[in-house]
């Protein structure tokens, strides 16, 4: 239930006195997509506070799947940062999560990651 997380060279911005956009790259392992979707923590991206997150960019074999940021529902009760999202991917034909221990091998997400 873990992705394997990268950081992409040379690729973050300094937005402001305490704000940073970072971008990893997330690779999924062999039949370990876990209900509910990837945890990612802000720790794991280098930040203590996810502000926002989005996908910029996909290999072939994540294309076959439509990929979802969700935040916790605490980050919209009372509006602010959360220390963790999850990566939910949905079979693109049918709007259905994908069943856990589906082997996702060789799928790779590209997320920028904009926190403090």
């Amino acid at each position: 239930m873990a992705l394997t997380q990268s950081g992409i060279p040379d690729n973050r911005a300094l937005l402001g006195p305490s704000n940073q956009l970072r971008t990893y790259q997330e690779a999924a392992g062999v039949s370990d997509y876990p209900t509910g979707g990837y945890p990612i923590n802000a720790s794991q991206v280098e930040l203590s506070e996810i502000y926002n997150c989005w996908l910029v960019g996909q290999n072939a074999a994540a294309s076959a799947y439509i990929a979802q940021i969700i935040f916790p529902a605490a980050s919209f009760t009372n509006p602010g940062p959360a220390t963790q999202v999850l990566l939910k991917l949905l079979v693109s034909t049918t709007g259905v999560e994908v069943a856990a221990a589906t082997n996702l091998t060789g799928a790779i997400w590209n997320l920028a990651f904009i926190g403090y």
